[in-house]
């Protein structure tokens, strides 16, 4: 009988395979370069419709789980935080610590390798994100926890995570590549970038990465998802409580198309009554697998908060 050890170690394996074979693929930025600019503005954006602006990270301490080439963590340090970052992906790491030489912030910043289920730094953290890695690994509730553990109580965690709903459509379109390849992950992605170019294409291109990472990443690597109920339970058992979300977890509008998701949207309070909470959950999740001008919309991001401790 597998285990969730197996799954983890299995997972892990076949994620780097990906990862190692495309990342950093063509994504080598300086101070300047219009395509950080393009970055940033859209991770900006995100971090406002969540209710986060920049000036609420100055001299805030972050630690930021799978940072990749450490793209996030550079403007992180830019808007006045000290990073802490982390990739299990050795090649992106060696990378980060080579592009940040380029930046005036760099020492803002520390990259080291390491795994999301045991953080390679100590302490506890005003803010910890970690964005699009739990759908990578074998058991993403016990990394939610993990990193939970790691906000200090009052302090927040961001996740950017894919919905079970709003994934139904890419599920499908995976399924048709592996069949087409045989299980082959090479056929796959030329497959994917065959069938699937104009959604490859966008993803790209708001993105702000190769074709081939894309292809690699979406029909390639592992893939878990959850819904919105499983987070919030998530959040309940780490004595956590739901803030935001982008898409809001609580409002049918959709962001448009024409922009890639990436446009201002205020914050969606969650209604106070529980079975409207519920039913619109329930709804929201329905309208992001009907979203099929962009194949679904899988990519949610959230922030929940710490509770403060209690006084003795």
């Amino acid at each position: 009988m597998k285990s969730k050890t197996d799954d983890i170690v299995k997972t892990q394996r076949e994620t780097l395979a990906v990862f190692q074979r495309v990342n950093p693929t063509r994504r080598d930025f300086s101070p300047g370069d219009p395509r950080l600019a393009d970055l940033r503005k859209r991770e900006e954006t995100i971090y406002n419709n969540l209710g986060f602006p920049s000036v609420d990270f100055r001299e805030k301490r972050i630690l930021e789980a799978g940072c990749g080439t450490g793209d996030i963590a550079l403007m992180l340090a830019d808007w006045g935080a000290t990073v802490d970052a982390f990739d299990l992906n050795e090649h992106s790491v060696a990378h980060a610590q080579s592009m940040a030489k380029r930046f005036p912030n760099s020492n803002r910043c520390r990259f080291q390798q390491g795994s999301v289920f045991s953080p390679p730094y100590n302490g506890q953290y005003d803010f910890v994100q970690c964005l699009g890695v739990l759908a990578h690994v074998g058991d993403p509730k016990l990394a939610f926890k993990t990193l939970a553990s790691r906000v200090k109580p009052g302090g927040f965690l961001y996740i950017m995570n894919l919905n079970t709903w709003g994934f139904l459509s890419r599920w499908l379109k995976r399924a048709i590549v592996s069949a087409l390849a045989l299980g082959n992950p090479e056929r796959k992605a030329r497959w994917a970038q065959r069938l699937w170019k104009k959604h490859i294409s966008r993803a790209a291109k708001f993105g702000v990465r190769t074709e081939e990472q894309i292809a690699w990443d979406n029909f390639v690597a592992p893939h878990k998802t959850e819904t919105i109920g499983e987070w919030l339970e998530w959040m309940k058992e780490c004595d956590m409580e739901y803030v935001s979300s982008y898409p809001s977890f609580y409002s049918l509008k959709l962001p448009s198309t024409s922009t890639g998701g990436i446009e201002p949207m205020p914050c969606q309070n969650a209604p106070r009554n529980l079975i409207l909470r519920w039913l619109l959950r329930g709804l929201v999740q329905i309208r992001w697998a009907m979203a099929l001008g962009v194949g679904g919309l899988c990519s949610i991001s959230f922030v929940a908060r710490k509770r403060p401790a209690k006084n003795p």
